[in-house]
């Protein structure tokens, strides 16, 4: 059901555009995603989902500044590119950043963990492809296909990132924020950012995923 509800709304994300004008589908996308990301938040928070709550240890603050630093790396480089700014198509990233996020790490990692009893370090790299997948639908509105794969990688990469931090801190927070700055990116650079940098990107959320599952699972190199 989890995975019946991400790819419906990705798909939504997709074809609602293709339905209404532009300013009219951004609008309800938004509205949407803020309708259901503040349900999934409450419903988390009620239930003591693990990921809800805010981090309250500085350590792990200091261990998500790699991960903010790289989205807002992301951000600044895609500024001077083409600076194309649509703030409704802005507003609508940054919301679906945050309905990402909870959907993604919230709900979906939360099915894989206690659900289907997978260790972190697997539920991570699950949660991750599925991200990644996630973006191949926009193949369904006609974007070309090697800028498209090249995405899918480049989001399976961070959401591993994304995913193992989670995970680790049991707070989805710096993910949210994370993402929102990354996405805030192709409000500025629409037709995205060079893809050496893009996949050098990739890299780095690939370093920075081994490092914080070393970190977090440390006592268990099992999971």
């Amino acid at each position: 059901m989890t995975i019946f509800a991400v790819f419906l709304y990705g798909a939504l994300s997709v074809l609602i555009p293709l339905w209404l004008p532009e300013a009219a589908a951004q609008l309800l996308l938004c509205g949407l995603s803020l309708a259901f990301s503040a349900g999934i938040l409450i419903f988390a928070h009620t239930r003591r989902i693990p990921g809800a709550r805010f981090l309250s240890d500085a350590r792990t603050w200091l261990l998500s500044l790699p991960l903010l630093a790289f989205a807002l790396a992301d951000l600044l480089c895609a500024l001077p590119l083409y600076f194309a700014f649509s703030f409704p198509l802005a507003l609508r990233l940054a919301c679906g950043a945050l309905f990402e996020e909870c959907l993604f790490r919230l709900i979906l990692l939360n099915a894989l963990t206690r659900r289907l009893g997978l260790s972190p370090r697997k539920s991570a790299i699950l949660g991750a492809l599925l991200f990644g997948l996630f973006h191949a639908l926009a193949l369904l509105s006609g974007a070309p296909l090697v800028p498209t794969l090249i995405n899918v990688v480049c989001a399976a990469a961070f959401g591993l990132a994304l995913s193992v931090f989670t995970l680790g801190s049991k707070s989805v927070y710096p993910a949210i924020f994370a993402h929102l700055l990354t996405n805030l990116s192709s409000g500025f650079a629409p037709d995205g950012i060079p893809r050496v940098f893009a996949l050098a990107c990739a890299l780095f959320c690939i370093v920075y995923s081994v490092f914080l599952l070393k970190y977090f699972f440390k006592e268990n190199p099992t999971t």
